[in-house]
């Protein structure tokens, strides 16, 4: 039960850390795209 939650908690940092580098990479994509316009 201890590693079924501990592999749990590594995937949804996981997840955050994919989200987050999303979001950071549209901020940046979005900003050239203005700069280009």
């Amino acid at each position: 039960m201890l590693i079924a939650s501990g592999l749990l908690s590594l995937w949804l940092i996981d997840e955050l850390s994919l989200m987050m580098c999303f979001i950071f990479a549209e901020q940046e994509i979005s900003k050239s795209a203005k700069k280009l316009l």
